[in-house]
């Protein structure tokens, strides 16, 4: 039926649209001073946050005792994290006394891998020997 219309040229098409002229806002100020903005609170928030974070917590050093002048080492046979600190500068301490704590984690993670080898080296002498 379509192309029957077509054909016989009965058909007209009239087109009328009114066209309104866009305002393309092409000014980059706003996204320049955004984007400043971010760039200027991340250097400010990284500033105030390297000013405000506590650094000493994770720093590994040895340390030293003065006893009446004399200079003692305290140092652990295989190193690890100070947990507790139970001495204050300044103050007396007696032989044998503790300073300060360890923490445990690494020790016990250590030992249970040196138990779970020595169980494997009994499997295996006893696979061995069977």
């Amino acid at each position: 039926m379509m192309n029957n219309l077509i054909k016989s040229k009965q058909v007209t098409d009239v087109v009328s649209q009114t066209v309104e002229i866009l305002d393309v806002n092409t000014d980059a100020k706003q996204y320049a001073r955004l984007g400043w903005g971010i760039v200027l609170f991340g250097v400010i928030g990284f500033l105030l946050w390297a000013s405000l974070a506590p650094l000493d917590r994770g720093v590994p050093l040895s340390g030293t005792v003065m006893v009446s002048g004399n200079r003692k080492v305290v140092q652990h046979q295989t190193g690890g994290t100070i947990e507790q600190i139970l001495v204050k500068d300044g103050e007396s301490v007696k032989a044998g006394q503790v300073l300060f704590r360890l923490n445990e984690i690494q020790t016990k993670a250590n030992a249970e891998m040196t138990r779970v080898q020595w169980f494997t080296a009994k499997s295996v002498e006893a696979r061995l020997l069977a």
